[in-house]
């Protein structure tokens, strides 16, 4: 990303994860864990606790707005997430 103010967009990362904490939200998936995002509490997740934590998260769903409606998953994918699970365990 590119701004006119240097670290803008740390800022604005930093900002929004404020934010989400503000509307309860209590972790968030990067994909990987770039230095920089070190400072805000990146860390590395095995698969296992991902997973488990991922499972437990979608229970609870939350929004970024007030009013806003949180969209739920469904069954089929519900299904294919578990099914997919199976398969790495046996596998």
């Amino acid at each position: 990303m590119y701004s006119k103010v240097s670290n803008a967009t740390k800022a604005a990362y930093g900002r929004a994860l404020l934010h989400m904490k503000e509307r309860g939200f209590t972790w968030v998936d990067t994909g990987m864990v770039p230095e920089h995002t070190v400072n805000y509490g990146s860390r590395y997740v095995p698969r296992w606790e991902f997973e488990t934590k991922l499972r437990d998260l979608i229970q609870t769903p939350r929004t970024l707005l007030e009013g806003m409606q949180s969209p739920m998953l469904s069954r089929g994918m519900l299904w294919k997430m578990k099914m997919t699970r199976v398969a790495r365990a046996i596998g």
